[in-house]
């Protein structure tokens, strides 16, 4: 404005507004990269879980000689790989609670704030990672089971 009387006022409405908008699609951005990040895990353990299948074919083809039937060795091969997402996430979590805790006392909240783990995303997470453990060993766990006792032996 020409007015050189006039009082100039800092309106910071939509500085905030902006600010609130990038914030949400930055949390969007670390969400999906979570998500890719836990499928690509995912990924890591169904070929884990592919070796040991492929290792111990031999053990599941005695297994299923001697009257194991093919739930009984589908059910052992979900749990080991139910066992090994869960070990994975909750030393994620372990690590996540640690550097929660020390970058306050290490003073780092001056300059990243103070971190703090939500439950809410701790659960949505922990679904996620279980949700993916439970796909991840199903096919592997499904070939196991479906392993003709004879052939598997001879391998």
């Amino acid at each position: 404005s020409s007015d050189l009387e006039a009082i100039g006022i800092w309106d910071t409405t939509e500085q905030f507004q902006f600010l609130n908008t990038f914030m949400l699609a930055f949390r969007g951005f670390l969400g999906i990269v979570g998500s890719l990040t836990l499928v690509v895990g995912g990924i890591g353990v169904s070929n884990i879980m592919n070796v040991v299948v492929e290792e111990r074919t031999r053990e599941i083809g005695i297994k299923m000689a001697l009257g194991a039937r093919p739930g009984t060795i589908l059910f052992q091969f979900m749990l080991e790989t139910l066992m090994i997402t869960g070990v994975g996430g909750a030393l994620g979590l372990g690590i996540t609670l640690g550097i929660c805790a020390v970058f306050p006392a290490l003073g780092f909240t001056d300059f990243v704030g103070n971190p703090v783990v939500s439950p809410t995303v701790a659960a949505v997470t922990a679904g996620l990672l279980g949700s993916v453990g439970l796909l991840a060993g199903y096919f592997p766990a499904r070939d196991a089971a479906q392993l003709d006792p004879v052939v598997a032996m001879k391998l």
